[in-house]
């Protein structure tokens, strides 16, 4: 469905040019060729090449990996990578780890289980030199109705626990859990942590807490946040109630951020909203018209004129079927399964006669007299009837009957943290405008020291333009025209939007999906949005535990140039069904030197790298105490060879997209008797 303008003239009454940020969609030439029903994205590094690869949902079919080819384009290897991988009609949200700290990336993939009224194991991915195989679930939990799964080490014995984000089953089975990995199995950790949720938690994300930095876990729910536990003590620390005051009309809360976004390095938190509706009815085309309508006891219509035959695609048609729609005063049903027919005005004179709110069925009808045709749905019970009319000709006179609009829009708001506590900042901010969005991250895409926020946007039966608010410095946003050119599709409706530096240019890009929700609406394209970037440096981290997790989940990073200060907490990159590539970003803007970088370990480790030089990837080890960086020249590995193919610092290859040149060392330093272990790829 076509992209609505109206929200794109809203948006505009309060944009003024203002951002050299500039994104350009390059799905094809990057040759992701996807269109249909989505879950989310995730990004991880099957290879171990160091180049982001991607893995692609779908609530209905078999899901895609694309492998980075690392000159800009990708190649869906899933049969090859995941052999006998079967269909399975409920994937949900997806996460990369490295579970068992073997050097590779693992894949967690979340199932429905049949929709919550059945059984269905989660799909645990063992990565064996780039081969994905599947092993017999060490989590056991297949009843769970599953969303976002959330990797992190809570009882920081160097190994990732995990947090089974879940939404409740109609039988109030399997809710949101917490299981610790002990010996390669995964135990639920209710008892000894205290951690307990029955509300609907469809994703969960880290987080830290004052200037003391208490590593912390927030919980979606209604309203949000359902839960805010400190996990550095046992049993957890809920401490929800002590900001009570902040929280507590954050209601229909689609999905978070969690990022400094005000530039005091403490996190703070963005959230937006999106209101569920009973009605829509909108007209993308001129021969078009898609409408979804909620229906409990009561019946709802419309009506327009065409000339010519007019097809009629009415969802969901696995409960309604061809002997529920009445053409017509005869009633005629139509003969297709799918109920997606073609008729003339004809075939559908007059009306089946019918109870309104009562009688469940979808009635078309067409009056001679005054040349119009008319469409209506009931239902004595609450049902969703979702429908799509294309005209020979152009659809006229589109008028609703009985029933408007629903306004799904919502205030987002921001929620600033201080050393005494949060504060709803969001009018400061300039972020008042209400949106109907449904899926947010946060980057400084132009590597000007700040985070800007990308909102992915919807509404019931169509797309809208996607959103791009530029930081201008302290938590202060302003609007960019179309989004920087990320504006999103005409087709479909938006699912997740998702960042990644897929060409290691040192500028983070943008991948979104459209395959939100079901049939009709559902067959958006997926796309990816690169960022053209300017003059400003930036940084790139990979972090590598040795007493921590392998993957550093739980670090925070600040980092320091010309007296300022910048905060990164690596949280795996997750959020709402999506994980962000969990590679570290900062903007330099025209500094070529990060004056200090400090990691702050989850072992309690804190390392510190001193003089490190601009435009490169590096990838840190964990070491026993402070040390310092003293970068050396680089030594260029062999290439790899093949999607699985795998070395142990990434290749020196030309990125292709626009990147120049990036190598790879190894650094490997003894500083006053403290191991560092360095890896650099040179911009």
């Amino acid at each position: 469905m076509k992209r609505i303008l109206s929200l794109a003239f809203l948006l505009f009454c309060f944009t003024q040019p203002i951002s050299a940020i500039e994104f350009v969609d390059v799905t094809q030439q990057a040759g992701i060729n996807y269109s249909a029903n989505s879950f989310g994205s995730s990004w991880g590094d099957i290879n171990n090449d160091g180049w982001p690869d991607l893995w692609l949902g779908d609530h209905i079919e078999l899901p895609h990996l694309y492998i980075n080819n690392r000159d800009g384009t990708f190649t869906d290897h899933l049969k090859t990578i995941i052999p006998g991988l079967i269909k399975s009609r409920d994937m949900h949200g997806a996460a990369f780890a490295d579970y068992d700290n073997d050097g590779d990336q693992d894949l967690l993939i979340l199932t429905g289980s049949n929709y919550g009224t059945g059984s269905s194991p989660n799909y645990f991915l063992v990565n064996k030199a780039g081969t994905l195989s599947e092993i017999r679930s060490p989590l056991n939990y297949p009843l769970g109705r599953g969303r976002t799964p959330l990797w992190f080490d809570w009882n920081n014995d160097g190994f990732l626990d995990l947090l089974a984000g879940n939404t409740p089953r109609p039988d109030g089975q399997a809710p949101t859990a917490l299981f610790t990995q002990n010996q390669g199995e995964f135990i639920k950790a209710s008892t000894q942590t205290g951690f307990t949720s029955a509300a609907n938690n469809s994703f969960a994300q880290l987080f830290t807490i004052g200037t003391e930095y208490r590593p912390s876990l927030i919980l979606n729910g209604a309203p949000f946040p359902d839960k805010l536990f400190a996990y550095d003590t046992l049993p957890f620390d809920e401490l929800k109630n002590d900001y009570a005051t902040t929280f507590s009309n954050l209601w229909n809360v689609r999905d978070a951020v969690i990022a400094d976004l005000d530039g005091n390095q403490l996190p703070d938190i963005f959230v937006v909203r999106e209101k569920q509706g009973a009605a829509e009815l909108l007209q993308p085309e001129a021969n078009q018209i898609a409408a979804l309508l909620s229906v409990n006891g009561d019946e709802k219509s419309f009506s327009f004129q065409s000339n010519g035959s007019v097809e009629f695609q009415i969802y969901p048609f696995w409960h309604i079927g061809p002997n529920r729609i009445f053409i017509g005063e005869s009633g005629i049903n139509p003969n297709r399964y799918h109920s997606i027919f073609s008729l003339t005005s004809v075939d559908a004179t007059g009306q089946y006669p019918h109870t309104a709110g009562v009688d469940f069925g979808v009635y078309i009808s067409y009056d001679t007299d005054t040349q119009t045709w008319q469409v209506s749905v009931s239902s004595s019970s609450h049902f969703i009837f979702k429908l799509v009319i294309i005209g020979e000709n152009s659809l006229e006179s589109v008028t609703r009957i009985n029933f408007g609009n629903t306004n799904l829009a919502q205030n987002d708001h921001l929620i600033l943290q201080y050393e005494s506590g949060f504060t709803d900042n969001t009018i400061a901010a300039g972020l008042q405008i209400p949106t109907p969005c449904s899926s947010v991250v946060a980057a400084d895409f132009d590597n000007d020291m700040d985070l800007d926020l990308y909102l992915a946007c919807q509404s019931m039966a169509t797309n809208l333009q996607n959103i791009l608010y530029e930081n201008l410095g302290q938590g202060v946003f302003q609007l960019v025209d179309n989004a920087g050119g990320a504006g999103g599709s005409m087709n479909g409706l938006t699912d997740t939007v998702s960042t990644n530096d897929y060409d290691r240019d040192g500028f983070i890009d943008l991948l979104i999906t459209n395959g939100h929700g079901s049939a009709p609406f559902a067959d958006g394209p997926t796309q990816l949005f690169h960022n053209m970037g300017n003059d400003n440096h930036w940084l790139e981290i990979d972090l590598e535990g040795k007493k921590s997790n392998r993957d550093g989940i739980g670090a925070y990073l600040l980092l320091t140039t010309n007296d300022i200060s910048q905060y990164r907490l690596q949280g795996g990159g997750m959020h709402r069904f999506t994980q962000d590539s969990s590679r570290i970003h900062f903007g330099l803007a025209n500094n070529e030197t990060a004056d200090s970088v400090v990691i702050h370990w989850p072992s309690g480790t804190v390392q510190t790298l001193l003089n490190v030089p601009a435009d490169q990837i590096i990838r840190v080890v964990e070491s026993e105490g402070s040390t310092d960086l003293a970068p050396t020249q680089p030594d260029i590995p062999p290439e790899t060879d093949g999607p699985a193919a795998s070395n142990d610092g990434g290749d020196a290859s030309d990125g292709g997209g626009g990147a120049a040149s990036i190598y790879t060392l190894i650094l490997l330093a003894l500083l006053s008797g403290l191991g560092l272990g360095i890896t650099q790829r040179k911009h």
